[in-house]
């Protein structure tokens, strides 16, 4: 069975202007979430085109000190913004 594709909701907001980390904020439940910068390129490819495996491809081209299960960090922290409603599996 292929994996969804996830798409970011849009209601949520960016702000990344810090040097370290991003932070989404979800208006629907005033909630925070902070990404790292390798999260931050994850969530920048949420956009419904992009599989966990061209994601991965994306955080190895932008990122240093890429671990080799990759895949399986991605595939976690998607699971976790969709859990939190964050993001959304598409078909």
């Amino acid at each position: 069975m292929q994996e969804k594709n996830v798409k970011a909701n849009p209601e949520v907001i960016l702000r990344d202007d810090f040097e370290e980390a991003a932070v989404l904020f979800n208006p629907t439940d005033g909630k925070t979430f902070s990404l790292n910068k390798t999260g931050l390129v994850i969530w920048r490819h949420l956009d419904g085109k992009h599989n966990v495996d061209q994601i991965a491809v994306e955080v190895s081209n932008q990122c240093s000190d890429v671990s080799d299960n990759v895949k399986n960090h991605i595939s976690s922290l998607i699971d976790m913004l969709v859990d939190k409603g964050l993001a959304g599996r598409i078909v």
